[in-house]
Formats: structure tokens, C-alpha cells, sequence
């Protein structure tokens, strides 16, 4: 009787509440099979009894069934799964099971209710599974309608999990189980469903066409939900197609529809998808509002899918708008949840927009693999139009590594799929960087045709950032042919779209582009215009480069712009020859002191209190840092022709110089021979140091006399130890520089007035020393052999100080804890004697080698990352790493080589005295003991005391070739 009345209440339909829940007891019969079907009505609900949850993949509609096996009193829970959705109906029937087979039926579908709940993409493949058998079990039992629910439920769970052929045959094999005998609201979702499928396959035309033929049958039965859905669908189908406009026009129609039905995750989604067109369509503000919007309405109800979806769009919105930061950190949220949910198709999307970050950041090797691995997830998954996406980045990433053969391969892969799929904006896109592919493999007349069919794409869908790209590409290489004007006009039109849609990337790189080729034009008639230009091009990409907060990302965007400072100095030099005393000469050290080394700066800065802040210091304010007997000479190289400032307290003088790669080739050939001993080729050496002697420091030669020399180097000059170079005027056997002249280098003009500002601040540490010594390595590591010369070093070292004003670390002690943190606060002077990792691709890698084994031989971590170094506090005026190549580090066009020098910067030193080359243990345990003895016996400068240590060296018979004595160098304040 208690059976009979719960069916007959709930066969009334019983309302139910977004979020709600009802709850029914039933006494049932003990040692029986019990189906308990809840019918849903315009509410999708999840079903409890005795423990057993289930949801099946029906939304809104169809049969969701629970087996209950036993007896007795009996608690039937109905929850309502949709956060803000309407309220809907629901009946419930519950029925004797007795034919084994319906049992076995019945119970698949029942735990393909269970595991499609849990959520996870396991589970998922566990319900495909359960779904699949439980078709086949009712196929054999006859019962069509149980076998169509059956499929459409695989339909949708293989789609879920990735299969999407095996999803479209699963849709359309259910099709003609709805249609005879008639179901027209089933039929209408499943071919929603089978319309989707075809979309993720390419097939974009049967996809709409699936889509409008739902929407039609949803209009005839007054199926609101399920017209909104199609509606919805046909709307974003456009946008692959690059109909942009007919997109966001048929969004204005499907918003409102969603909001209707309150379909909180689909508008989410539409919302999302809306706001994409807007955005390339160049209308940003609106489209962030929109994803704001979405984003806000995803969270409150869960979906956390659809807020990772949110995420990622927004993150390529702020990419676009120059906000790299706020992208990266957009693009980890959304990594982090579609990781988490095992959604291939959107780990491919994350990854492969990540790698469009860090390839926009001047880091196409970070880019690279990312795309790789996006690839792979897209074919897994089955996702054509995704994999032409990634194919085409390929493409650009190895045009971007010189391999523009290579690139041609991957982007014809990608423009296949495209054209095959019918989508117009990605052929712009990758026929854009197939002309780029083109014109640097020389086929000119190849490139211009190819440019103007990808700007006919671009302009039918509306896409403003692709188009401005295309035409800048189209003007750099009508501008390699001669034709300046039809390059002028190009590039106006890319600049007008650039900022029009405010993409300051683009905009800061097509004022580039117009400032080369005006001043090109031969006569030099535009090379005011094209300073103005250049002028403009700093002033974007130093408001975009200080939104990054990773210093390695800031500095591989300032080196990928940094051509603007580039030419903007040489526009001002060249100005200032034809028109002297305008002061253009000092504006243009200003603008290389404003380019260089601005991350290191701004680090300085941050790891100070200091109230006058990061900014460069001005050509009055360089001169007031040098004493009379001081000479600064910042270079500041060129692809169209180098710069050297010659800087006193009283002058300021500009000479011209060859390009960059005369100067990096000379200076890297130098660096290789230096660092490496071979007295037997050292002749034809040392006429190659006067040539490039005379290359670097000719124009000066008059005014070197013997002051002191203060480098400021840019590019591979940076590896280059000026003072083992000979006297540019020599007349007789070839002397170093270091004879005549104290030689320091700098970072810039403007860190050392940081430096000594905080110098000035700071009370002299109360101990003299701290060092760090011959650590203890592993015997089976052969990375790190041992240094016993270090302990010699630090021994000798330690014998010129009183006990109580050194700490000496050696052996086991030499370790993480003893120097991590603030272990090394207090002491004026801290001493590394120890093996250094420089990783130039991956600086956060580099660091310094501490003991891995304790006294008792044990492992423990012994690596003092650039991170440790950086999170180290120093009240050091002097830090010596006493390694090798501890000087070196990633070369940053604009920012010099970062490494361990900017993290003990950055830890509190006021200056550094470290190593060029992989230097011989023995003379720098020599050279070392020499430096500290002339600067605490004799009271040098630790400038002076380390030129002292490198002569004494070099006028002894076996320490004489610069090999011995020149790798060291110190940089910072000389004083």
C-alpha cells in the first residue's frame, strides 16, 4: 500500500527548487530487485537511495534509474543538480525487477549513473563503458527505447572523454530509434549532439546544418531549453568560420533566450564565447566586461570547466592588451583546473596559449615545448581545428629560431586543415606567416601574392590584430625591394588598425618598422619622422614591459624590443651630426641609459628602501658620479651601426662604430682564445686583441691616458675582460690596458647611483669576512669534483684577519643552512670559493655548488639556486665568487647577461668581483690571497686591490698569459 501511494504522489509531479531537495520513504519487500526511475521535466536532478547517488548525461530531460537490491524502509532523495535554474517537475516510479537480464540492463545504466556523477575523466570512461553494455543488453531485450537512452548517453561520454568519431557513431546510430517511433524532443538533442561531434571533426557545414535542423524541431514542440542550446551552438559555429559579426549578432539573439531559461553554464559559455569575437573584432574593454560576467556567473554555480574556459580567454585578452603578467597568471589558474579534470581538449588550449605568451616574451625556446605538447593533445583528442592552430605557432616559433624551411612545413600542414574545414580567419592567419616563411627565403614575388590573399581573409571576417600584422609583414618586405612608399603606406595602415583596436604590441612594433625604413630613405630627409617614431615605440613597450613581474620575462620582452632603444639612439646620433649643440648626443646616452639594464634596476630597487626610486639618472647626473681621473665608456650596439659614449665629468662625446655583428664576432672570438691556454697560438692572439683594441677604444685613444676605465658594455661585450686588451695606440710590443689603467665594469650608469645611495644609508657591518669553502660533494657525483686549492684560498685568506672578525665555512659546513637566509648578515666582505652552474638558457637554474653530503657522508641538498640567492640578506659592500664562469649568464639583449651577479645585487652587494671563463684552481687561489692582501694589508679599493693582484700575477713567468689572471672582474661602484 505504502508502494502504491509514493507512485501515485509522485506521478502528480512534484516541483523542485534550483538547489533544492525532496526526500521520499518507501517500505520495500526485503530479498527483491528494485528499479527506482526518477523522470525529469525541464529540471536535471541527481537520485540517492540507500547510499547509491546517480546523475546520468541527460540535462534537463529522459530517465534517471537507480537497482536497489533488498528491502525494508527505504529513503528516496531527488536533488536538483543546476545552481539557479528554473524550478521543474519530476516523477518517480518504482518497480519489482525480476528477469535477470532486465537486472543486468538496468544495473549497467545505473552505474553509468554513478560514475558519470563522480565527475572525474575515469569515471567518465567507466560510464562510456557501462553505457555501451547496457545498450547491447537491451538491444538483446528488445526495448528500443531503453537502448536509444543507452547511446545517447555513449554519444555524449565518448565526446566527453575525447573520442569524438566514436561519439558521432554512437548519435548516429540512436538517431533512427527516436525518429521511428516518433520522440521529437530526443531527436532534436541528439542531433545537437551529433551537430557538435561534426563541429569538433572540421565538418563545420554538416555541423550547422545538424544544429539548424535541432533548432527547427525545438521551435515546433515549444522546447525553450533546446532551442536556446541550438541557437547557442549555431552562434558559436560561426566563429571558427571567422563570421565574426554574424556571430555576435546572433549572440544578441541566444543571450537573452539562455538567460530565459536560466541555463547558467551554457550562458557562461555563450558569454565567453561572445566576448572572443568582441575582442578580435578590436572592441577590448566590452569583451572583458563580458568575460567578467561569465566568469562571475561560473563560479557561483561551479562549473569549474567552463571557469578555466573563462580564464584562458581572458588571459589572451590581456596578452593582447599587453598585460603579461595578469595573462600568465590567468593562464595558470586555467591549466591547473582542466589538469585537474583530465580535459584534453582544453589542456591543449591552455598550452598552447601559454606558449603564445612566452613566445610574445622573446621566449621561443619556452614556447616550443608547450606547443609540442598541445599538438599531441589535439590529435589525441581528435581536435582539427586546434591542431591547425598549434601547427601554424609552430611554424612561427621556428621562424623566430632562423629556420624559416622548417616553418613553411608547418604552416602548409595547418593551412590544409583550414581550408579543408572552411575557416577563413585561420587561412589569413597562416597564409600571413607563410608569406613571412616566403620573404626570408627570398621568394619575394611568392610572399607579396601571399600577403594580399591572407589580408582578403582577414578583412572578410573583421580580424583588426591579424590584418595589422599581415600588412606590417607586407611592408618589411616591399621595403627589402626598394619600394618605400608602398612600404610607408603599409605600415601606416598596420599602425592605424594597431591602435585603433589598442594592441600595443602590434603598435609598438610597427613604429619600428616605419622608423627603419624612414630612416633608410636615402638623403636622411625622414630621419626626424622616423625618430618620433622610434620615440613612440619606447614609450609603448616601456608601458608594457612594466606590467611583467617575472624579471626573466621582463627581460626577454625588453630584449625582443629592445630594437626600438636600438633606434632611437642611432636616429639621435645621427641628428645630432646634422644638427650639433641641440644636446641630442646627450639624449641619446640618456635613451641607452633609459634601455639598459632596467630589470637589474628595478630589482636594486625593489630590494631597497630607497624613496627616489628606479628611474635613469640623466647625462648631468652620469657625470656627476665620475671624479676627474675616471673615463665611462658605454657602448651601445647596433644592427645598422654601433655607438661608443665617451663620458667625464666635464665631456660628453659620441663616435660611430661598425654594427653589432662586427663587434660581438671580434668579441667572442676574443673571449674563446682568452679563455683557453695555448701558448703556442698566442701570437696571432694577440694581433687579434689589438685589432679589436682598436676597434673598440681607437676612437678614444687620445683620451684614455691613465685614467680609470669604466665599462658599461652592452651585447657579447660583456664577455670581453678589457683590461687584458692592448693600449689602441701602442707603438711597441703590445701592453694590456690593465698596465696603465684600473678597469671596472657596470650595469649601468643609474644602478651604481642606486648603489651608492644605499651605500650611504648603510652602517658598516660589524664583522669583516665571511667564507665559504671547499664544500664536500658527493664521490659518486662526477659533476662536482673537489676543490682543495679552495681551501688553501680561504685559509690563506683567513690568516690575514683577526678570529673574532671572520667565519670560515669549510668542508661539511659549507652548506645550505649556513648560508641561506640571513646566515651571511653582518659581514663587509663574503667569499665564495666553490664550483658555479651557469645555465644561459634557464637562469633560475644556475647557482652555486655546496657541500651535498654532511661529516657523516649523508646526502642532503646542496645547491644554492639563483632563487636562494635572491632571498639572501647581505650587508656586504664586496662579494667574490671565486668559481667559474660566475660572471656569465643568459645574454639579454638590453639587460647584459643575467645571472648570479644580478641575484647578489639584488641580496644587498654593493659591488662583485667574479669570473669570465672556467679558471685554473691554483692561480686564482694565488690571485685571491693577493687580492685580499692588498686591499686589508695595503688599504686598497677593492678596484685597485684586485688590478694590484692581477699585475703581481702576470709579472710572474708561469702566471703570464691573461689565462691565469684576466678572467676576474669586478663590477659595481670602484670606490
Amino acid at each position: 500500500m505504502l508502494l502504491r501511494l509514493l507512485v501515485l504522489l509522485a506521478s502528480a509531479g512534484n516541483l523542485l527548487e534550483p538547489g533544492g531537495t525532496r526526500t521520499f520513504s518507501v517500505d520495500l519487500p526485503a530479498g527483491r530487485t528494485w528499479l527506482v526511475s526518477v523522470e525529469q521535466q525541464g529540471i536535471d536532478v541527481s537520485v540517492e537511495v540507500g547510499g547509491l547517488a546517480v546523475d546520468a548525461p541527460f540535462d534537463r530531460q529522459g530517465v534517471e534509474t537507480l537497482v536497489v537490491t533488498g528491502g525494508g524502509l527505504q529513503t528516496i532523495t531527488v536533488t536538483a543538480r543546476e545552481a539557479g535554474a528554473p524550478e521543474g517537475r519530476f516523477s518517480i516510479r518504482v518497480e519489482e525487477l525480476t528477469d535477470p537480464r532486465r537486472i543486468q540492463a538496468a544495473s549497467a545504466m545505473s552505474r553509468l549513473g554513478e560514475r558519470y556523477l563522480e565527475g572525474t575523466a575515469e569515471a567518465r570512461r567507466q560510464a562510456l563503458a557501462e553505457a555501451n553494455a547496457a545498450a547491447g543488453l537491451w538491444n538483446g531485450l528488445g526495448e528500443k527505447t531503453e537502448e536509444a537512452r543507452a547511446l545517447y548517453a555513449a554519444a555524449v561520454l565518448a565526446r566527453l572523454t575525447g573520442d569524438t568519431a566514436k561519439a558521432l557513431e554512437s548519435g548516429q546510430t540512436v538517431l533512427p530509434l527516436w525518429q521511428s517511433p516518433s520522440d521529437r524532443l530526443w531527436e532534436a538533442a541528439t542531433r545537437n549532439e551529433i551537430g557538435l561531434d561534426l563541429w569538433l571533426l572540421g565538418r563545420m557545414d554538416d555541423a550547422r546544418a545538424s544544429f539548424e535542423t535541432a533548432l527547427a524541431i525545438q521551435k515546433e514542440i515549444g522546447d525553450r531549453y533546446g532551442e536556446a542550446v541550438s541557437l547557442s551552438n549555431l552562434c558559436a559555429s560561426d566563429l571558427p568560420r571567422g563570421r565574426l559579426k554574424e556571430a555576435l549578432a546572433c549572440y544578441e539573439t541566444a543571450l537573452p533566450r539562455l538567460r530565459e531559461v536560466k541555463a547558467a553554464t551554457l550562458l557562461g559559455s555563450a558569454l565567453t564565447s561572445s566576448a572572443r569575437a568582441l575582442d578580435i573584432l578590436g572592441e577590448p574593454e566590452p569583451a572583458l566586461l563580458r568575460y567578467q560576467e561569465a566568469l562571475a556567473l561560473l563560479r557561483s554555480v561551479g562549473d569549474r570547466t567552463g571557469e578555466a574556459r573563462a580564464l584562458n580567454n581572458i588571459a589572451v585578452l590581456y596578452r593582447e592588451m599587453g598585460d603579461f603578467q595578469d595573462a600568465l597568471a590567468s593562464y595558470g589558474q586555467a591549466l591547473a583546473t582542466v589538469t585537474a579534470l583530465q580535459d584534453r581538449r582544453w589542456q591543449a588550449r591552455v598550452l598552447h596559449n601559454l606558449g603564445t605568451i612566452y613566445q610574445g616574451l622573446g621566449e621561443p625556446r619556452q614556447a616550443l615545448p608547450r606547443y609540442e605538447q598541445a599538438l599531441d593533445l589535439w590529435r589525441a583528442a581528435g581536435d582539427r581545428e586546434g591542431e591547425a592552430s598549434t601547427l601554424t605557432n609552430l611554424g612561427r616559433t621556428y621562424s623566430l629560431l632562423g629556420d624559416p624551411r622548417r616553418a613553411l612545413s608547418f604552416h602548409e600542414q595547418a593551412l590544409a586543415i583550414q581550408t579543408a574545414a572552411g575557416d577563413r580567419r585561420g587561412m589569413g592567419i597562416t597564409r600571413g606567416q607563410i608569406g613571412r616563411a616566403q620573404a626570408a627565403l627570398g621568394e619575394t614575388d611568392k610572399a607579396l601574392a601571399t600577403f594580399e590573399t591572407a589580408l582578403g581573409d582577414l578583412r572578410a571576417v573583421g580580424d583588426a590584430l591579424y590584418e595589422a600584422e599581415t600588412l606590417r609583414s607586407q611592408g618589411e618586405t616591399l621595403a627589402g625591394t626598394g619600394k618605400a612608399d608602398a612600404a610607408l603606406a603599409s605600415f601606416r595602415q598596420a599602425l592605424a588598425l594597431a591602435q585603433g583596436a589598442r594592441i600595443p604590441v602590434s603598435e609598438a612594433g610597427t613604429l619600428c618598422a616605419l622608423a627603419r625604413l624612414e630612416r633608410g630613405i636615402e638623403g636622411g630627409g625622414r630621419t626626424a619622422e622616423a625618430r618620433d617614431h622610434a620615440t613612440a615605440a619606447v614609450e609603448v613597450v616601456e608601458s608594457l614591459r612594466t606590467r611583467i613581474d617575472d624579471p626573466d620575462l621582463r627581460s626577454s620582452f625588453a630584449a625582443t624590443l629592445h630594437e626600438a632603444y636600438e633606434l632611437l639612439i642611432d636616429l639621435q646620433v645621427r641628428l645630432h651630426r646634422a644638427t650639433p649643440g641641440q644636446g641630442l648626443d646627450r639624449a641619446a646616452l640618456e635613451t641607452g641609459e633609459r634601455a639598459r639594464a632596467r630589470t637589474l634596476l628595478e630589482l636594486l630597487s625593489e630590494s631597497r628602501i630607497d624613496d627616489q626610486g628606479a628611474s635613469p639618472i640623466n647625462s648631468a647626473e652620469i657625470q656627476a658620479l665620475l671624479d676627474p681621473d675616471t673615463l665611462l665608456l658605454s657602448y651601445s650596439l647596433g644592427d645598422a651601426g654601433s655607438h661608443l659614449f665617451a663620458v667625464t665629468a666635464s665631456s660628453i662625446d659620441v663616435f660611430d662604430l661598425p654594427p653589432r655583428g662586427a663587434i660581438e664576432d671580434a668579441a667572442r672570438r676574443a673571449h674563446g682564445r682568452l679563455s683557453a691556454y695555448d701558448a703556442a697560438d698566442r701570437a696571432s692572439e694577440t694581433a687579434e686583441a689589438a685589432e679589436l683594441s682598436r676597434l673598440l677604444l681607437g676612437p678614444v685613444a687620445d683620451r684614455l691616458g691613465s685614467k680609470r676605465l669604466v665599462i658599461v658594455a652592452d651585447g657579447a661585450l660583456h664577455y670581453l675582460p678589457f683590461g687584458a686588451l692592448p693600449a689602441p695606440d701602442a707603438a711597441g710590443p703590445p701592453v694590456p690596458l690593465l698596465e696603465t689603467h684600473e678597469v671596472v665594469s657596470l650595469p649601468s650608469a643609474s644602478a651604481l647611483a642606486l648603489l651608492r645611495r644605499e651605500q650611504a644609508g648603510r652602517p658598516a657591518a660589524p664583522r669583516l669576512a665571511a667564507i665559504v669553502a671547499d664544500p664536500l660533494f658527493d664521490p659518486a657525483d662526477p659533476a662536482f669534483p673537489r676543490l682543495p686549492a679552495s681551501r688553501q684560498e680561504a685559509e690563506s685568506i683567513a690568516s690575514l684577519l683577526p678570529p673574532d672578525q671572520i667565519r670560515l665555512a669549510l668542508g661539511a659546513d659549507a652548506s645550505l643552512d649556513e648560508v641561506r637566509g640571513d646566515h651571511l648578515a653582518g659581514f663587509r666582505t663574503v667569499h665564495f670559493a666553490t664550483h658555479g652552474v651557469i645555465d644561459a638558457e634557464h637562469p633560475e637554474r644556475s647557482g652555486l655548488a655546496l657541500s651535498t653530503v654532511d661529516a657523516q657522508g649523508r646526502k642532503r641538498e646542496g645547491f644554492l639556486h639563483l632563487r636562494d640567492i635572491y632571498g639572501l640578506r647581505l650587508d656586504a659592500g664586496l662579494v667574490v665568487l671565486s668559481g667559474c664562469r660566475t660572471a656569465l649568464g643568459r645574454e639579454v639583449r638590453g639587460e647584459g647577461l643575467t645571472g648570479l651577479t644580478q641575484g647578489f645585487f639584488h641580496a644587498g652587494a654593493a659591488r662583485l668581483v667574479a669570473s669570465l671563463w672556467k679558471v685554473e684552481d691554483r692561480a686564482t687561489a694565488e690571485l685571491m690571497a693577493r687580492f685580499y692582501r692588498a686591499m686589508w694589508t695595503e688599504n686598497l679599493p677593492p678596484a685597485a686591490a684586485l688590478r694590484s693582484a692581477q699585475l703581481s700575477l702576470r709579472g710572474e713567468r708561469r702566471w703570464r698569459d691573461p689565462y691565469f689572471w684576466a678572467g676576474f672582474v669586478l663590477q659595481g661602484d670602484w670606490r
